[in-house]
């Protein structure tokens, strides 16, 4: 019943439905801001996973698999285009991080890859960039959540004194 309806619309407006690309970009656009939702707590969680593997002496390929299989973590696909970079396209993993970093939407994400891109450049051991990250994202994640407890303080003051 339906189809010979849109098949109709479909072929008096071009092949395409009405607002057909709207829908889709707002789609993505909600999709967008969802995985930017979650990307700061998931960043904090996968540097701490990649920090906690590398006391183990794993290698920098190693590092990178078992951390692109963890599907509960929004980053691992990014990590896993990394991998398939480095493995498929034999890129090295420095050129791959940058690569990653240069499609990634998310800011802090693609400034978390380009960071751990120049310091495997510049020579840094693993652990040691992996340890410092992860302090410097412990702060920032500590920070806006505590932003964000102010921000309700102060609107439950308002809300009080209405």
């Amino acid at each position: 019943m339906f189809e010979s309806f849109t098949e109709n619309i479909r072929e008096k407006s071009g092949g395409k439905l009405p607002f057909e690309d709207a829908w889709a970009n707002l789609k993505a656009f909600f999709a967008q801001v969802s995985e930017n939702k979650k990307m700061g707590s998931d960043i904090l969680f996968m540097v701490t996973y990649m920090a906690s593997i590398i006391t183990a002496d794993i290698s920098r390929p190693e590092i990178f698999a078992f951390t692109a299989t963890r599907k509960e973590y929004i980053t691992s696909k990014y990590i896993a285009k990394v991998e398939t970079f480095v493995k498929r396209w034999n890129y090295n993993y420095a050129k791959a991080l940058e690569m990653v970093a240069d499609r990634t939407k998310n800011p802090i994400l693609s400034s978390m890859l380009i960071r751990y891109g120049n310091s495997i450049g510049s020579g840094v051991p693993d652990n040691e960039f992996l340890v410092l990250e992860l302090s410097t994202v412990r702060i920032v994640y500590r920070n806006h959540f505590e932003q964000g407890i102010e921000m309700l303080k102060k609107w439950g003051g308002m809300h009080t004194s209405l």
